[in-house]
């Protein structure tokens, strides 16, 4: 993590899929030592940020003198998108099992 020499940063959460952090110092930018990868927005004081790629690698975020709240939420798109192709798939299914075809009455 680097902002400036005399920021103060203290990590409140590390997760897989979530990283918050308490930044007080600035301005300069954060660089967190995780690589730069769509699907993780950030929220900088609960609104939502840009990341920046520093390095062509790494994940940053600018931020302006103060203290700040950093929330770094891995949310990939295209989870959601194979989440709703499958809950499709699904209605699909289950209408076919329960539908049935009107039977021919009559004798021949």
């Amino acid at each position: 993590l680097a902002v400036n020499d005399d920021a103060q940063i203290t990590i409140e959460t590390y997760q897989p899929n979530r990283i918050a952090l308490e930044v007080t110092g600035g301005p300069g930018i954060l660089v967190l030592s995780e690589v730069y990868y769509p699907g993780w927005p950030v929220k900088v004081d609960g609104l939502p940020g840009a990341i920046v790629p520093v390095g062509g690698l790494l994940r940053g975020v600018e931020l302006a003198n103060g203290a700040h709240y950093i929330e770094f939420l891995y949310r990939p798109i295209l989870v959601y998108i194979g989440a709703g192709i499958s809950a499709l798939a699904l209605l699909i299914t289950i209408i076919c099992l329960f539908w049935r075809k009107p039977e021919a009455s009559g004798n021949v």
